[in-house]
């Protein structure tokens, strides 16, 4: 007898009966099959969760044999017989949560910590019109973030210029006379002793942060005596004019080059003019200044886009190839594409055979957006890559069937099956391109890609 698709409804009245049941539970939300995104909300920043899917749905009947196809967030299990890996359930923080195939098609993902309050989830397909239900996703509360860490407060230096100001590194652990503390969301906020006194939190690098030498590395960019971030030195009449704030032999080639928020090859306060943040990135992220890297694409993802700046400046964001399309093959179809909307998938079909180079005008995108893909190859393996201000942001590998792998015409083997995603690959700042390079070696290949803006 055929088993039926449970109804949205049906699946709505189990996700009620969970969340009920389950004291863990700290929110849940129902993801539909027809690729609408939905949020989970209320998540508490540095905390550590669990993303957990489970339930099935209908994507439809496969022409092949007419079957049904079923999925769960990480397999396709009835159109052949047997479960077919295929990750269809996707969220905007980059959250794994496949594994081995469960047949109660329930997955949790490895304990994460949460970047942001929010995190967005979908289902990805080719063909949304004939699918049906969804399923469930929870996220489960694993350890509360850390009560305990350092803020920065800064009030108005009486002795120096209009951009002069005076800097206070708080410990909110302090019980008795602390000037900072943290907040239910885990904010900095000046307690009343520090207003009193004309302290406030640092609108920039404010924090919190986890370490002292994380906190006291930001202090040295505040200072006019560090990174001078305000510019102390130029409202008081020592600026960029001064010998010494752009003596270093690399001032002004646009690369900060200081000692902490730069290459190190400058001595601090002599490369001003470079190393001021002008350009929309900040280190505003909780986890910034702490010499690693960590925001999306290139870094542990813990981080929006362009907010963890200093750490992730001079992070090769290719795998080392010089020429990003050094290694194409000379046949290859090149094809001008536009992306003048966020938040909506932008598809394009198969191109060349051996390679196909989409250059993607971006002009119409607000400064700051970041940019997402998702691909697909299906069985005969392509590699996809982006190129993004000259540099590679992302190369997927070898993405296909695993039966190819020993064929001999994909060098370093078939890394994953052909369906995946890169999101937050980079933020657009003053360019008004990118570019998507398609790799495939096969004839009879075909494979589709779409990409996606949107603003932090």
């Amino acid at each position: 007898m055929k088993r039926s698709v449970p109804s949205p409804l049906v699946w709505l009245a189990l996700a009620l009966a969970l969340a009920c049941g389950s004291g863990k539970a700290q929110t849940w939300v129902f993801v539909p099959a027809d690729g609408r995104p939905v949020a989970l909300q209320g998540l508490q920043v540095g905390a550590t969760y669990q993303l957990r899917v489970s339930g099935w749905m209908g994507f439809g009947t496969w022409s092949g044999n007419g079957r049904a196809l079923l999925n769960d967030a990480c397999y396709e299990f009835n159109a052949t017989g047997v479960p077919n890996p295929l990750p269809v359930v996707q969220n905007d923080l980059g959250v794994p949560v496949c594994g081995p195939y469960q047949a109660d098609h329930a997955y949790a993902s490895a304990p994460f910590v949460a970047p942001a309050a929010e995190m967005r989830l979908w289902v990805f397909d080719t063909d949304y019109r004939d699918n049906q239900g969804g399923v469930l996703a929870e996220i489960l509360l694993v350890a509360a973030a850390n009560p305990d860490g350092y803020c920065i407060l800064r009030r108005p230096d009486a002795f120096g210029g209009p951009d002069c100001f005076e800097f206070f590194l708080a410990d909110t652990a302090r019980t008795d006379a602390a000037l900072a503390e943290l907040d239910a969301a885990g904010a900095c906020v000046a307690t009343p002793l520090a207003l009193r006194q004309d302290w406030s939190i640092d609108p920039n690098l404010g924090g919190p942060y986890a370490r002292w030498e994380a906190a006291d590395s930001a202090m040295t960019r505040l200072s006019r005596y560090g990174g001078d971030l305000y510019g102390c030195l130029a409202s008081s009449g020592y600026g960029d004019d001064d010998d010494w704030a752009n003596s270093c032999s690399w001032a002004f080639d646009g690369e900060c080059d200081e000692p902490g928020i730069g290459t190190g090859v400058c001595l601090a306060g002599t490369d001003s003019a470079d190393c001021r943040r002008a350009d929309g990135f900040t280190d505003t992220c909780r986890w910034a200044l702490d010499g690693e890297c960590d925001e999306p694409g290139i870094g542990t993802g813990l981080c929006a886009p362009g907010t963890d700046a200093s750490d992730c400046a001079g992070i090769a964001l290719g795998p080392g190839v010089e020429d990003p399309e050094a290694d194409l093959p000379t046949d290859v179809e090149r094809r001008d594409q536009t992306l003048n909307q966020c938040d909506v998938w932008s598809a394009t079909n198969s191109g060349g055979v051996e390679g196909t180079v989409d250059v993607w005008d971006v002009a119409a995108i607000p400064v700051g957006a970041a940019f997402d893909l998702r691909f697909d190859a299906y069985l005969v393996p392509d590699r996809f890559r982006v190129v993004h201000e000259g540099a590679i942001v992302f190369e997927s590998g070898w993405r296909g069937a695993a039966s190819y792998a020993n064929t001999g015409s994909y060098p370093g083997g078939i890394t994953e099956p052909g369906a995946g995603d890169a999101l937050g690959l980079f933020t657009r700042s003053g360019t008004t391109s990118f570019t998507v390079i398609v790799i495939g070696v096969d004839p009879s290949t075909e494979w589709e890609y779409s990409v996606r803006c949107r603003m932090p």
